[in-house]
């Protein structure tokens, strides 16, 4: 065995000792559905506070984009900001939203840990492609903005 052959063993088995291993339940589809719909009940309530806070402002700085075809672009635009600030403030100070608190569940990230902001934020932005609900038809507990993101959603 050369030096570098055994440096690389060493190594491995160093690393290894690093690592604890640990079972972790991912949340079930059950979970993740009732999750989502106690956070879609408190996103239309935090939408209508937002709405009402700022109507008088948005009134008058975009009353010609809040009508017509403009104003179905414009709601999606103000949708998307008002979800990413909704779920990135939750999930980025707590890693759990009112929906996971309920279920028992929280967000981490591959290694198990608490995901940065801006990983939360990378799933609070994925949250808003197209028909991303759906893609919890497939693997159990698993959507795109856990895989986008590189987190999960487990029990606890």
């Amino acid at each position: 065995m050369n030096n570098d052959t055994q440096f690389r063993s060493n190594r491995e088995e160093v690393r290894f000792e690093e690592f604890e291993v640990v079972n972790i339940e991912l949340a079930s589809k059950t979970d993740r559905f009732i999750n989502n719909f106690i956070d879609v009940i408190c996103f239309f309530i935090f939408s209508f506070l937002m709405d009402f806070l700022i109507l008088e402002i948005l009134e008058k700085l975009f009353s010609n984009l809040m009508f017509g075809f403009y104003g179905v672009i414009f709601n999606y635009v103000l949708g998307v900001i008002y979800g990413t600030i909704f779920f990135t403030f939750l999930e980025g100070t707590t890693g759990r939203t009112i929906g996971k608190y309920i279920t028992k569940t929280k967000v981490i990230d591959e290694d198990g840990n608490k995901p940065s902001y801006e990983t939360i934020l990378i799933r609070s932005l994925c949250r808003h492609i197209p028909f991303d609900a759906f893609s919890f038809l497939g693997r159990p507990g698993y959507g795109w903005h856990d895989k986008l993101s590189k987190t999960r959603v487990v029990k606890i």
